[in-house]
């Protein structure tokens, strides 16, 4: 019933009968439709009330890791550089972040060597190939930060949280 009185109103206009007061709500042309407007506004709100509660319902995670307050694993960038800040200095070769910023590269970092604090340029990743993907430039990086490295033979440093978790023994 709801499909044929849309149709209707969207065929006809003005000259339907019936006139759409919200998403599947309709009524006759000829009511005061301001009398009306309480109950659609309430009926609009508690459709869209509802929408948020099944969203906020669902939820899709990484795998358990347990770090540093982070319960799961990442599943995008955002979460590789939320995991990367909880665990940089835990590195076998801690970077300090001097900047994020929202262009490429990502971040500028520096890095202690036997000289000092050499500053490097840092792209975070889901996965490594994500980097030739988006068709980033190799000569303007020098370490790629990712959950998982699938991108064999890369030419530049990777580092892999996921392993790095594994090596010190982080992740439970």
């Amino acid at each position: 019933m709801g499909a044929q009185l849309y149709v209707d109103v969207k065929r006809r206009k003005d000259d339907s009968v019936f006139v759409q007061l919200g998403k599947n709500l309709f009524g006759l042309r000829k009511w005061d439709i301001n009398a009306l407007r309480p109950a659609i506004e309430k009926e609009e709100a508690k459709e869209r009330s509802t929408a948020r509660v099944d969203a906020y319902r669902r939820s899709i995670v990484g795998d358990p890791i347990n770090v540093e307050g982070l319960v799961y694993g990442p599943l995008n960038e955002n979460g590789v550089i939320f995991l990367f800040s909880k665990i940089q200095d835990k590195l076998p070769e801690p970077i300090s972040i001097e900047a994020i910023q929202p262009a490429f590269p990502d971040a500028k970092g520096r890095r202690k060597t036997e000289k000092g604090w050499v500053d490097i340029w840092i792209e975070f990743e889901y996965k490594s190939s994500h980097y030739k993907q988006h068709k980033h430039p190799l000569n303007e990086c020098d370490v790629i930060v990712c959950w998982e490295n699938d991108w064999k033979d890369c030419p530049l440093e990777v580092i892999e949280l996921r392993s790095v978790l594994r090596q010190l023994n982080l992740s439970r």
